[in-house]
């Protein structure tokens, strides 16, 4: 198969269809690889469309296949049976033509293109057995989510919240764009059709089909996009000007924004590391757009800054690494990357963060371990199991919001303060 080359001048299904074979062969996350940002919006949406709904996707590859398609066809397969029965407004002649088309100029051989084809206009001739087929199924294929996940959620949520999370995580997302500090005049030079303001004021909902960057003075720095959970931690940790804060897992910038504006004129006093350079170069991109010049980047680790940086935080703000259970809509990937055992080695790792924020945190100062996971071992449990180990820290406040919840992403926030 042809390298992919993704690009603003590739047609949209072959961009897509690029971008789901890297993820099928290399596991690569789709909005982080370089080509996403020159990627057409229909690009955009046949990619989440195809890993949002990759189970009945999956399902009825095989309900219409003799024997299982290899993964080298599956993603065309995807994107066909997507267009057909999943997204309005594409032609059925079109969505079959044009994914032929499309796997023909990515090097799929002739006999497979054939069986690709045969595939789907055998789906169209069943099409209403097939969506029947879709609506009685069993869970994991009527919600596209891992068997696991779903029987874990109803061990702590119940059935019926569990059902309303896997309904919410099939939806679309809402793209949020938060007002910052900079300002931008009022609310009257806002688009007529963008002001819809959401639960959290800060935060306004955009049309699906707006482009953020037309939104008044965002290339000044007016806007960041961003969904209002991303304000839980930040709020919580209650960063004052004068300050000395980090944001220990900062890239690719949303909550060191909402500390940018807390700090007023002291950002030389905010510190945003990361240990990835290309995560730390958007993330200067954004706090140059920002007005955060005088934030103090790094790319290093929290060890790292153990000599240097030894007592010096009044406040931590820890987002740490997790299985993104909370952000299922948003990261339809995420829950296919997902074992049973990746809460337990999250787990070890979000504790070792812990235990690495420790030595920089001032005499009564403060952390906020954050993260956009909902299992217990990664929020709750994990913070019980901190507190059993330091007794000299305390839990001060809590917050989990699950996926849905003031139509915003899964989240969870706990503030610690020391004992004095």
């Amino acid at each position: 198969m042809s390298e992919p080359t993704t690009s603003s001048n590739v047609p949209d299904r072959d961009q897509a269809a690029q971008l789901l074979v890297r993820w099928v062969r290399e596991h690569a996350i789709p909005q982080e690889s370089p080509e996403w940002q020159l990627c057409s919006g229909l690009a955009r949406e046949l990619v989440w469309t195809c890993l949002r709904h990759k189970g009945i996707l999956d399902g009825w590859t095989d309900h219409l296949s003799h024997e299982p398609p290899g993964k080298r066809i599956r993603p065309f397969l995807w994107l066909g049976l997507a267009q057909l029965f999943l997204m309005d407004g594409i032609p059925e002649h079109a969505a079959v033509h044009e994914t032929i088309e499309t796997a023909k100029r990515l090097g799929i051989p002739k006999g497979q293109t054939r069986f690709i084809n045969a595939i789907l206009r055998n789906a169209l001739r069943r099409e209403e057995g097939l969506i029947e087929w879709w609506e009685l199924n069993v869970p994991e294929k009527r919600y596209s989510h891992p068997d696991f996940i779903i029987d874990r959620w109803i061990s702590f949520f119940g059935q019926d919240k569990t059902y309303d999370l896997l309904e919410w995580n099939q939806q679309r997302s809402i793209t949020f764009a938060r007002k910052t500090t900079k300002g931008f005049g009022s609310d009257s030079d806002l688009p007529e059709e963008c002001k819809e303001v959401a639960q959290d004021s800060r935060f306004l909902k955009l049309p699906r089909k707006m482009n953020p960057i037309d939104l008044p003075e965002f290339q000044k720095g007016s806007w960041y996009i961003q969904d209002p959970a991303t304000a839980l931690a930040p709020d919580l940790l209650d960063a004052k000007p004068g300050e000395m804060i980090l944001d220990a897992c900062a890239a690719p910038g949303g909550k060191t924004s909402i500390l940018l504006d807390a700090m007023g004129t002291d950002t030389h006093t905010l510190w945003a590391i990361d240990p990835k350079q290309r995560r730390v170069d958007r993330l200067k991109e954004n706090m140059e757009r920002l007005g955060g010049e005088n934030v103090q980047l790094r790319v290093c680790e929290l060890k790292d800054l153990h000599t240097e940086c030894a007592n010096q935080f009044d406040g931590i703000l820890l987002d740490v690494p997790c299985s993104n259970t909370g952000v299922f809509q948003r990261r339809p990937d995420a829950k296919w990357s997902v074992t049973p055992k990746s809460f337990a080695e999250r787990a070890e790792l979000q504790l070792q963060l812990l235990e690495d924020a420790l030595p920089l945190v001032a005499p009564q100062g403060r952390i906020v371990y954050s993260t956009c996971c909902i299992e217990p071992e990664e929020t709750t449990q994990l913070i019980e199991t901190f507190l059993q180990n330091h007794s000299n820290w305390k839990k001060e406040k809590d917050i989990l919001r699950l996926p849905g919840e003031k139509d915003s992403d899964g989240a969870y926030a706990c503030l610690l303060t020391q004992n004095v």
